[in-house]
């Protein structure tokens, strides 16, 4: 017997950033333009001691159907181009790490929510003598 499909289709949405092979990951439109910088330096061992950890989300995504008339991302109107939408979100992880919640809104039509994590910034690395990542902005 086969299973049923339950699936059900929602507006899909995710982060988005871009990154160098130098240390620092960097993000914004297709332009270069409102981008942000996280940069991050490493000791002799070449592990991670510290990087900066920007409070920005990227949400983008595509509507469930052409006939979206708006869209909106935790109650703020989101750009929106023929299916395509995009909002930045900006969360304080400056003194704590966040777990943010993400509602995505189409008018009319469906609604979901994620959660996203963001480290404190900035996020601090600490190793044992073997070189084990002891602490981090994750885990402490």
């Amino acid at each position: 017997m086969r299973p049923r499909n339950r699936a059900v289709h929602r507006p899909r949405f995710a982060a988005r950033c871009r990154g160098d092979e130098g240390g620092a990951q960097e993000g914004g439109d297709d332009e270069g333009q409102d981008t942000y910088l996280s940069e991050y330096t490493s000791n002799l061992l070449n592990q991670y001691t510290i990087r900066d950890v920007s409070g920005n989300v990227e949400v983008v995504g595509r509507t469930s159907s052409g006939s979206v008339a708006a869209v909106t991302v935790n109650s703020s109107q989101a750009w929106l181009e023929h299916r395509m939408f995009h909002k930045r979100l900006t969360f304080n992880n400056g003194s704590d790490p966040v777990v943010g919640t993400v509602n995505v809104l189409e008018v009319p039509g469906l609604s979901s929510s994620s959660k996203v994590f963001l480290p404190e910034d900035p996020e601090e690395f600490w190793y044992d003598a073997d070189g084990n990542l002891t602490r981090d902005g994750v885990w402490h």
